[in-house]
């Protein structure tokens, strides 16, 4: 894994990198060398741009080809998406903030205090 990072970040001209936007508001980030890289969707030339010196292609789950970056026109309304970007970003926060009610550190924490004690009360005896 780290052997193929370093001669892709080397060779980056022979790599295709796809960034795929996941219906769940997820993105996920391919990178295919260029003989291997059999897409299954249409692949339009003018949307194929250089972002870190790696050939990169938007894609969706949702549409069936590529996404052009440099058009600016959205069909998506702006008050709906930032509705669904800070309904995302505080549902990822209380989802990180929560957590288990006994974890490893605790039992740790309660195991040292009880050691501790009982070596208090065997010094003092």
């Amino acid at each position: 894994m780290i052997l193929n990072d370093l001669i892709r970040k080397f060779k980056k001209p022979l790599y295709i990198k796809e960034i795929r936007f996941r219906k769940d508001k997820g993105i996920k980030v391919t990178y295919y060398h260029q003989d291997k890289y059999k897409p299954k969707y249409l692949v339009n030339n003018d949307h194929i741009f250089l972002a870190g010196g790696y050939r990169t292609v938007l894609t969706s789950d949702t549409v069936n080809e590529t996404i052009n970056p440099l058009d600016l026109s959205s069909q998506y309304p702006v008050d709906k998406f930032q509705t669904a970007i800070e309904s995302k970003v505080i549902k990822d926060v209380f989802n990180d903030l929560r957590t288990d009610k006994i974890d490893l550190v605790k039992v740790l924490l309660i195991g040292n205090i009880l050691i501790g004690l009982s070596i208090l009360y065997y010094q003092l005896m």
